[in-house]
């Protein structure tokens, strides 16, 4: 897992100008959003954002949120890639019991993890 600390990620409130920083400054094509309670909304997709960008330069957090793949931070490596695997997804956002978000794990993470085995 890679921890909050080390991921990039929006809240929920945060500016369009916010977001196209994060976009252009961090070079990530998905986006954690989070409330400022530490809850987890969505995922912002940079392939999604670029109509927007490119036209009016508005960018609607709200609008173009989509639903996250989540894993609890007990799940073991192969049920996270059960649930990659499954929901057809790159990257889940890791959670505790009360849905605050923890970090991240992608496919890559876990292959890297299993191959150390």
């Amino acid at each position: 897992m890679i921890s909050k600390e080390n991921v990039s990620y929006l809240y929920d409130t945060d500016s369009s100008f916010k977001v196209r920083k994060c976009i252009f400054r961090d070079h990530h094509d998905r986006i954690p959003i989070i409330t400022k309670d530490n809850k987890i909304v969505g995922i912002l997709y940079e392939v999604d954002l670029l109509d927007e960008i490119l036209n009016d330069g508005t960018i609607s957090i709200k609008k173009n949120v989509k639903e996250p793949v989540t894993v609890s931070k007990n799940t073991n490596l192969a049920s996270c890639l059960e649930v990659l695997h499954g929901a057809r997804a790159h990257m889940a956002l890791v959670t505790d019991r009360e849905n605050n978000f923890l970090g991240i794990v992608t496919m890559e993470d876990i292959i890297n993890e299993l191959m150390k085995s």
